[in-house]
């Protein structure tokens, strides 16, 4: 699970990945350890992001790789012929035409059909107008053929899912997904006690490589130097 990546993001990251550096150069911060809860709840978060990752490359993935190589070893029917209308016209050009689905607006056929709009068109032109709604019937069956083809081929698919398990398997990587996102934000929520902490986090910013959405990781760490230097003016 990711936050989306945008131009705000990319600069409230940058700031973010700034903040570090400055921090990791001040040499004159005294010497501190990273507070127990905070180093239990990264260590959480690193378990379970491995156990994802783990899962992931021992199951998730195969599983998938399968799939698609049982789909792409399904025969693929071929698309149904064009055909042309029964009814020919003599265009503009005086030019003797025949309709067929394979270069004419099905769409414009359909409306000349169905759309009580369309009634009167072409009325004057009994053989122009009888050569669309022939081709608006054409179209109907060849796109029924061309959906069967496509319902056959996702029910054989849905089969293949069935077998290996799919829906179980994306459900169980969705929750470890979840579990190391839950953990990560835990760790950027939780208050900084010192500076080894906020160091702590800001590495834990840098090897996740998440992006900064509207300012959330800026204003954390923000809130955890704003917290240290009270704590240490009082």
């Amino acid at each position: 699970m990711t936050r989306p990546t945008t131009r705000r993001a990319l600069i409230g990251g940058a700031c973010v990945f700034a903040l570090a550096d400055t921090a990791a150069s001040a040499k004159s911060a005294p010497s501190a350890t990273v507070s127990t809860r905070l180093a239990r709840l990264i260590a959480l978060r690193d378990r379970a992001d491995a156990a994802f990752s783990r899962y992931d490359a021992e199951v998730e993935a195969p599983a998938y790789d399968a799939l698609k190589a049982i789909m792409a070893a399904c025969p693929a029917e071929p698309d149904p012929p064009h055909r042309s209308v029964q009814t020919t016209f003599i265009n503009v050009n005086d030019e003797v035409t025949r309709l067929s689905t394979a270069g004419f607006s099905d769409s414009t056929a359909r409306k000349m059909r169905d759309d009580p709009t369309w009634a009167d068109m072409g009325a004057d032109q009994p053989e122009w107008r009888q050569a669309f709604i022939e081709l608006a019937d054409l179209a109907d069956e060849r796109d029924a053929i061309i959906a069967d083809q496509q319902a056959r081929r996702e029910a054989y698919e849905q089969r293949a899912r069935e077998r290996l398990r799919i829906d179980e398997i994306q459900k169980r990587s969705d929750e470890l997904s979840r579990r190391e996102y839950s953990l990560w934000e835990a760790v950027i929520d939780e208050p900084a006690t010192n500076l080894a902490d906020v160091l702590a986090k800001l590495d834990l910013m840098k090897r996740t490589g998440r992006d900064d959405e509207d300012g959330y990781l800026l204003t954390a760490i923000s809130r955890d130097i704003r917290g240290i230097a009270a704590g240490g003016a009082a």
